[in-house]
Order: structure tokens, then C-alpha cells, then sequence
């Protein structure tokens, strides 16, 4: 855990950042889609999708974090409002084209995706958030992990996001750095307990 002071910046539980979003969708006429792949809409995005996170770690862990939205890294999760705030820093990273409609199994090509959008900045102790929303049930997590542990990438930590169409759920694996590629922590969330997590 880091300790930053962030001076004037609002913060959001998930359900905070859950209202913003129904609230923008809304404002595009129910199109999600276009919440979900326009430019603009980038940063609540990814407040969106570390929400889901943030609240796979309360049902793992039981700890609270809010999001405040920043330019670099692009989000910081923080645990304690106050003159010191503990927490860390998480980079949020689509593992997609918007237009795909699923992933076409060239898992070397997306670990250089990106090796060459990550590598570039110094992220200090950051936490990287890989998303992935293809629906895929051949995404081998561990082949990943392993390709990605290959390479020296500027994160503290790395987890990929994975959300599941037919169960309702995101589940997040810890993935880097890894030396035991048979028992990958991973933290899950239903959208079941919604009523019972959301803060």
C-alpha cells in the first residue's frame, strides 16, 4: 500500500460511480453501447469497470475502498478519507477492440499489445487492471499469466478482469508478478450481491 495525499479530488464509492453511469446512459438514450466505446465517456469507464473490482475486494477481503478519478495512473483506490489516505494507484487497460466480438486466440499478439501501450511510462507502484469483456470460455488465464510474467512490465501487481455474460459476474485474477502458476488468487463479483456490497 502507498499513502498519497490527493489535494481536491472527489471520490466515489461503487454505488456513486454506478448512479454516474446509469445517469450518462441515460443522458444516450439507453444506448450503452456508446457509454461503453466513445472516447468521451473514457474515464467513467474505467471508474466503471474498477468499481467491480473494488467491490470483488470487499467480498474477498471485506475492505472498502472508494475511486478518485485521476490523469496518471487513472484511478486511485482509497481506503481512509483524510490528510494521508491509504490505498494505491490502479492503470486501467481494455485487453480489446471495441469492434471484436471475440478474441482470436493470438495470445503472444496481445501481450505485446500490451508490452507496447505499458512499457513506454513509468508507472511507479501502480497496479495494473487488464479488462476483458470478449465472452470466451478457451481464455486460458494460467498460458497468459505465464507469457506475461516473461516480461518486465512497470506495475507492482497486475490482474486481469474477466466478466461473464452467463453467470452474471466479473472475477479478477492476480497474475503478476507469479512464480505458481497453479493457484492464481482470484476475487469475484456477483452482480447477486449487489444488495449486500454495495456501499
Amino acid at each position: 500500500m502507498s499513502y498519497q495525499y490527493l489535494l481536491d479530488k472527489k471520490v466515489y464509492s461503487p454505488k456513486g460511480v454506478k448512479k454516474l453511469f446509469g445517469k450518462t446512459v441515460k443522458e444516450e438514450k439507453d444506448e450503452i453501447e456508446k457509454v461503453l466505446t466513445l472516447g468521451k465517456y473514457q474515464k467513467l469507464r474505467e471508474m466503471w469497470y474498477v468499481s467491480f473490482f473494488v467491490l470483488a475486494i470487499k467480498n474477498k477481503y471485506s475492505e472498502e475502498y472508494y475511486i478518485c478519478p485521476s490523469d496518471y495512473p487513472d484511478t486511485h483506490l482509497i481506503k481512509n478519507i483524510g490528510p494521508n489516505q491509504e490505498g494505491f494507484p490502479v492503470e486501467v487497460m481494455t485487453i480489446y477492440d471495441f469492434y471484436q466480438k471475440e478474441f482470436n486466440g493470438n495470445y503472444d499478439e496481445l501481450i505485446e499489445k500490451i508490452c507496447f501501450k505499458k512499457q513506454k511510462r513509468d508507472y511507479g507502484r501502480s497496479t495494473l487492471l487488464l479488462i476483458n469483456r470478449i465472452q470466451s470460455k478457451r481464455f486460458n488465464i494460467t498460458h497468459f499469466a505465464r507469457l506475461l510474467n516473461q516480461k518486465r512490465l512497470p506495475f507492482e501487481r497486475i490482474w486481469l478482469g474477466l466478466f461473464r455474460e452467463f453467470n452474471k459476474d466479473w472475477t479478477f485474477f492476480d497474475i503478476y508478478p507469479l512464480s505458481n502458476f497453479k493457484n492464481i488468487t482470484q476475487i469475484n463479483y456477483n452482480f447477486k450481491d449487489a444488495e449486500r456490497l454495495f456501499f
